[in-house]
């Protein structure tokens, strides 16, 4: 991952909502936004066949513009790329998200890249993913987000539609990349 260059201190970070100097936030269009945790169909065998939370859709605390959003785990398979489905960053753009923020709580550490980055990444032959190298991603102060209650199921055929909105907080609270 290449490290950020922003000198800033994490309280200073935290304050201007991650904008660097002289950046204009853009509070008032995204004052309805409310954060939402997106879940695709994941086709299997058995129980393992379902609905998956793989992101949210939030904001980072203190920051207006939302955010597409993923707790790094330490799932299998994700030592040198990520990937996110194309149903979810189209559902992201269209709600106004500029960034995809990948967080790894144990080690308190942080990175993104530009939304538009995961739409020119690889797209994994039948799995409707878009792949982003970790390498590629910039290092930035870890950060936390708001929290999401709603679930936003997206259709199963990639076409970026929510399929259907549940209010269960205990589905919202789990938080899965699968790959």
């Amino acid at each position: 991952m290449r490290r950020h260059d922003d000198a800033r201190t994490p309280d200073a970070w935290r304050q201007d909502g991650g904008r660097a100097a002289g950046q204009a936030g853009n509070s008032a269009r995204h004052a309805d936004f409310t954060p939402v945790a997106l879940a695709v169909y994941k086709p299997g065998r058995g129980r393992h066949a379902g609905w998956c939370i793989v992101s949210k859709l939030t904001r980072l605390t203190g920051q207006a513009e939302p955010v597409l959003a993923v707790v790094w785990r330490s799932q299998r398979g994700t030592t040198d790329m990520i990937s996110v489905p194309q149903a979810v960053i189209t559902y992201a753009r269209a709600a106004g998200a500029r960034w995809f923020y990948l967080r790894d709580d144990r080690r308190r550490a942080m990175s993104r890249t530009p939304l538009e980055a995961l739409e020119r990444g690889i797209l994994g032959a039948g799995d409707g993913e878009r792949y982003v190298r970790l390498d590629d991603m910039e290092q930035v102060p870890w950060r936390d987000w708001e929290y999401a209650e709603r679930v936003v199921r997206l259709g199963a055929h990639g076409d970026g539609q929510p399929a259907r909105v549940d209010d269960n907080r205990e589905q919202a609270q789990q938080l899965t990349l699968a790959l």
